[in-house]
């Protein structure tokens, strides 16, 4: 059983996809398009074979070695990927990593920030939303930085 949870209407967080059964509950559940944080695994093939249009995909992969600061980059690459879909009705965006516990809710918690949440509403969100995720969200300090930077919050 795929294992992702509903964060807003138009927002998903969640773990590794593992078989083409998780990808068609994803889709069922009006995902339209993808955010792989992890490094294990490149979800590309098992997207192809599961008829997933590629334009719908994000590898925007990271270690998750809770030591080294997350890079302006990586949150900027997910940011411009899902902010422009998120400005049109009907998309709806998946961020995940292997476990669904740091990587994932932190470009998550970023979308949201970008979104206007503020920071206290978005941990809460991600925290009730995504239980998995309830004792922190691994990078949101870097979040908050890369946000900072590229001009999303003051």
């Amino acid at each position: 059983m795929a294992d992702f949870s509903k964060i807003t209407e138009r927002l998903y967080c969640g773990a590794a996809i593992h078989s083409i059964s998780d990808l068609t509950q994803i889709e069922t559940s009006g995902i339209t398009h993808i955010v792989d944080a992890q490094v294990e695994h490149n979800d590309a093939s098992l997207l192809i074979a599961g008829h997933w249009p590629l334009e719908r995909y994000l590898y925007d992969a990271t270690a998750d070695d809770g030591v080294h600061p997350k890079p302006v980059g990586w949150f900027k690459a997910t940011l411009d990927f899902a902010m422009p879909l998120l400005s049109r009705p009907g998309w709806v965006v998946l961020t995940h990593c292997a476990l669904g516990h740091n990587r994932g809710p932190s470009l998550a918690y970023a979308i949201l920030r970008a979104q206007g949440f503020t920071s206290a509403e978005a941990l809460n969100l991600l925290h009730t939303g995504r239980p998995a995720c309830a004792h922190g969200v691994g990078y949101w300090r870097d979040a908050e930085a890369a946000l900072k930077t590229l001009g999303w919050i003051r």
